[in-house]
């Protein structure tokens, strides 16, 4: 219960009791209500008893707890009663000695000043060595406050010691000149140790020294087209990714209250971002932010004029221990692959630096609070700005660009604006300007001591480049000697306008990378982008326009398109296996080199490939030629004298055939063409009767078109060297036109996904016109132009196919050109049997053309010229029977004869027997017998003949008899159609 209600209910209980007593009307009840209350005041009692029981202890030790205090109060009214009658008799004490006490007092104020001076002076004089030993463990900040406090010291109280004269001019000269150190420390920082920074793997470390295929180079150019309408979507959104995850530095508070250093920290510049807040509040404190400032932006480009310097130093010291594992004929050559090197080298220092300088502006913008006035710091985008200038001077010194070299004494003086040509100077050879006045007879640049010296000088600034070591002392800014600045010396690879390909790449990439960092938009570019792609469009392109055109001249000019590719080598690596033009390996050494251009800069995809469609054309104008010159006929000289005329552009024959289109077809439908393209298909010696019925087709299609032909000696081609040009002309053109279709092949996969992408961005509407139109446009080009190399290659491959189809026939109108005269006299009443001239001129030909056909085509390709030979020479030989009016014994016998030196002569050259010239001769040999002996072995053996042919041959028998009978020989004509009907004789 609570002690409300307790108290409230006291009251009520008393006025209770009072009410029952007045109310009561006997004692007993008076005696009851008094029992009750006796019993209770006894309850009462007792729990009071023993409520004291239990705080007695309690209670006691609070009486003697008060008794203590009591006494002490007592005690404590006494001392003072005592202190204020001392105090009493010390005043008049005092009273009566006041002057001697206050000399006394001053005398100690006076001492103890003097001490504290002493110890100023000698701790003061410990200072310099404290300040080196804080200067040597590079804990700058310490340093600083101790050189401001004790110069402020010594200015100030202690500025009458004389004997500290010397140590105040010292330290007062370190305080001047203190914030020079504390600069290039912080470039030290910005351009040493954070440009040496692990970076991550180099997409551009291992670049081969070989070149894929051209079919497999231009992979990469699809990929290119298709997300090249896209670029500015993806590359915010990937180079943001990359930009914040890797090359952003970690985050920074802008808000930093205090920067303090910790002397136990052994190495304080392991963190750079604090040893670098740490360098400017010591800047700060000297009131030197502003001077700081001013040389960070004047001596912006030559540290990364520098930081080049070392990436290349470091590049070339690498290459150098590569070399010792190449071939003597890779040291030798040129390695451009090490310019990529170098690029990447320095596009990772400069990221770092960017980051670098990020984390100062930081701490700059800190300190400029805290500052008494105003200055203007420079931004991100001014170090950008720089950057781009020393790689533009980087670019032009590689890629051998002519600029006016400025003057030394203006690259200390610089803005993120200065021209790139100005920049140049850092780089370019320095010429030594003449004074006017006396000169001296004798120099002695060229001794011996001389030369080491200058030897000695430059390696040791090598060996601190390549150590990372700030080179010849660079503080307060000054500029270094003439004879340092070039670096000419370090360059990796020899300037060439060429270089660009391998630049190109990497430093686009780095281009936007530099865009997303100053937040253009899609439409603007930075000054780095604007001059790569004006150097590639105005001097590059037309460069190489020039020289290829150049070398396409050289290559296709009659001596030297002529000229046969003999050395093995070079065909090896042309990848031919038979001897080709040598012009024809230019061309695709070109056609190569415009691959990898496609490959190397993809966005110039399409003018490569209009270019490589020129020079196709030209090549193939040019070959055209060639082979019109060869095909042409020469009129023989005893022709000229004997008054015959020739049509000044007659071209042989069988040029003529070739272009014949029913003979072309003719041709073109032979299973032989056929299986001259296609592998694993039947051999010469694997025919059937199919093969001579196809053998025969071809032979009486040549015989039919032929047979009114007048052959002259300028009708056939009967140098052999020009068959074997026209050979060879024939496998350049076929192994050319492959190469050419694998590329177009690759070239139609990626136009059809490049249209792709063209056909949808026609349905975007543009208003205006900018990098993605270009774009746009290029890439309709290239899948036009992709068409256009298409109908290129099949040119090249229409005058391969005829090339051989002119040889095939070549071969063909020899025989005409030897058999026909011979074989087609009236008469061939021979006294002797001996083989004819002609037919051992033929033999003797035929085994010229072979000699020199083996050598240049392949074996399909030597057997498709030879292969159904036999077939039509043992056909002239039995048509020539019509034309033939009379022969006898001897006249047979020597047809015979030339059919088995002719069937020798082709057994040698095809390595079967002729078994059409096995026919031939069986023909004539049946003119041995008589019409009756012919007529009954034809009902006895059945027809080995056409029925023509026995009419030839009964027609040439009568005609050979004396008298002659036109009545038997209409008879016998009649046997033989019956026989050939099917009746019986």
């Amino acid at each position: 219960m609570s002690s409300y209600s307790m108290r409230t209910k006291q009251p009520s209980l008393l006025q209770d009791v009072i009410r029952n007593l007045s109310v009561s009307s006997d004692n007993s009840s008076r005696d009851n209500q008094r029992r009750k209350l006796q019993d209770d005041l006894k309850l009462t009692s007792e729990r009071m008893e023993s409520l004291v029981r239990d705080h007695q202890e309690n209670l006691h030790g609070t009486l003697e707890t008060f008794v203590g205090i009591d006494a002490k109060i007592c005690e404590s009214q006494e001392k003072v009663r005592q202190l204020k009658a001392s105090l009493k008799e010390c005043k008049t004490l005092l009273h009566c000695k006041r002057d001697e006490l206050r000399r006394l007092w001053l005398e100690d104020v006076k001492y103890k000043q003097m001490i504290k001076i002493l110890e100023s002076i000698e701790n003061v004089r410990e200072v310099p060595e404290q300040i080196k030993k804080y200067r040597s463990s590079k804990h700058y900040l310490h340093a600083t406050e101790l050189v401001f406090n004790t110069v402020a010291k010594l200015e100030g109280e202690l500025s009458r010691v004389e004997a500290l004269k010397d140590l105040r001019l010292e330290l007062t000269q370190l305080k001047l000149n203190f914030h020079h150190e504390l600069i290039d420390e912080l470039h030290r920082q910005l351009y040493l140790r954070a440009a040496m920074s692990p970076t991550r793997p180099s997409p551009f470390d291992a670049v081969s020294g070989q070149s894929p295929a051209p079919a497999k180079r231009l992979s990469t150019v699809s990929r290119t087209s298709a997300t090249r309408h896209s670029r500015s979507a993806s590359r915010t959104m990937a180079m943001e990714k990359e930009l914040s995850s890797v090359r952003s530095p970690p985050p920074i508070r802008e808000e930093v209250d205090e920067v303090t250093e910790d002397l136990d920290v052994e190495s304080p510049e392991e963190n750079s971002q604090h040893f670098m807040a740490v360098l400017v509040e010591s800047l700060s404190t000297l009131g030197c932010v502003v001077t700081a400032v001013e040389a960070l932006r004047q001596r912006m480009d030559r540290e990364f004029l520098l930081v080049v310097e070392r990436a290349s130093v470091h590049v070339t010291r690498v290459a150098q221990e590569e070399t010792s594992v190449l071939s003597q004929r890779a040291r030798r050559g040129n390695r451009p692959e090490l310019l990529v090197r170098l690029l990447h080298y320095c596009f990772e220092r400069f990221r770092n630096i960017v980051a670098a300088h990020s984390s100062l502006l930081v701490q700059l913008n800190r300190a400029r609070r805290t500052f008494k006035g105003s200055y203007k710091l420079y931004q991100t985008e001014d170090v950008w700005k720089a950057i781009q200038h020393v790689l533009q001077t980087v670019m032009e010194m590689y890629l051998s660009v002519e600029e006016d070299v400025m003057s030394p004494t203006t690259i200390n003086t610089y803005t993120p604006f200065m021209a790139a040509s100005e920049v140049q100077g850092f780089f370019a050879p320095k010429r030594k300007s003449h004074r006017a006045g006396k000169k001296p007879f004798f120099k002695f640049d060229s001794s011996r001591h001389a030369i080491s010296v200058s030897t000695y000088m430059r390696e040791q600034r090598d060996l601190e480049l390549a150590e990372g070591q700030e080179v010849g002392g660079s503080s307060q800014g000054q500029a270094f000697p003439e004879e340092q600045l070039s670096m000419t010396q370090h360059m990796v690879c020899k300037p060439s306008v060429k270089n660009i390909t391998v630049m190109f790449g990497p430093v686009r990439e780095f281009v936007l990378e530099i865009e997303e960092a100053l937040h253009l938009p899609a439409n603007e570019h930075c000054q780095l982008y604007l001059y790569l792609h004006e150097f590639v469009e105005e001097k590059f392109l037309d460069s190489l326009r020039f020289e290829l055109v150049d070398r396409l001249s050289s290559a296709a000019k009659s001596e030297s398109s002529k000229a046969v590719a003999s050395d093995q080598r070079a065909m090896k690596l042309a990848g031919s296996k038979q001897f080709v033009l040598n012009s024809v390996i230019t061309v695709w050494s070109i056609v190569e080199e415009l691959c990898q251009l496609m490959r190397d800069l993809p966005k110039y995809s399409a003018h490569f490939l209009l270019l490589l469609c020129d020079i196709l054309k030209s090549y193939r104008d040019s070959c055209g030629v060639i082979y019109k010159d060869l095909t042409q006929a020469i009129q023989d000289s005893s022709a000229s004298r004997a008054g015959e005329k020739m049509v000044a552009q007659e071209t042989v024959i069988s040029s003529k055939w070739a272009r014949d289109k029913d003979i072309n077809r003719m041709i073109r439908s032979l299973p032989s063409w056929a299986k001259l393209y296609e592998a694993g298909r039947a051999t010469l010696a694997e025919q059937d009767d199919e093969g001579m019925s196809i053998h025969k087709k071809e032979s009486d299609n040549l015989v039919a078109n032929l047979g009114e032909e007048t052959f002259r000696p300028h009708s056939v081609i009967l140098n052999t060297e020009r068959l074997r040009l026209l050979a060879i002309i024939h496998e350049s053109m076929d192994w050319f036109s492959g190469k050419l279709k694998a590329l177009v092949m690759d070239l139609a996969n990626t136009s059809a996904s490049v249209k792709q992408v063209a056909d949808f961005s026609d349905g975007a509407a543009i208003s205006t016109i900018n990098d993605e139109d270009r774009e746009e446009r290029s890439t309709l080009d290239f899948v036009e132009q992709s068409q256009h190399l298409s109908k290129i290659q099949f040119d090249f491959q229409t005058l391969a196919e005829t090339s051989i189809i002119m040889l095939h026939l070549e071969v063909r109108g020899h025989c005409f050109y030897y058999l026909k005269p011979t074989l087609t006299k009236t008469s061939y009443e021979m006294e002797t049997s001996d083989v004819d001239v002609p037919v051992r001129q033929l033999a003797v030909d035929l085994k010229d053309i072979e000699t020199v056909m083996v050598a240049v085509l392949s074996q399909e390709k030597y057997h498709y010229l030879f292969e159904g030979l036999g077939h039509l020479v043992a056909t002239i030989f039995i048509s020539s029977v019509q034309h033939t009016s009379k022969i006898n014994v001897n006249g047979v016998k020597k047809i015979c004869r030339s059919i088995n030196s002719l069937q020798s002569c082709l057994s040698k050259i095809t390595l079967i027997r002729e078994k059409d010239l096995d026919r031939a001769r069986q023909y004539f040999e049946m003119l041995y017998l008589n019409d009756e002996e012919i007529l009954h072995q034809i009902s006895e053996l059945g027809k080995k003949f056409s029925e023509q042919e026995y009419a030839s041959a009964l027609r040439l028998l009568a005609h050979s008899s004396q008298p002659f009978n036109e009545a038997r020989l209409q008879h016998r004509l009649r046997q033989l159609r019956d026989l050939f009907s099917g009746d019986a004789v």
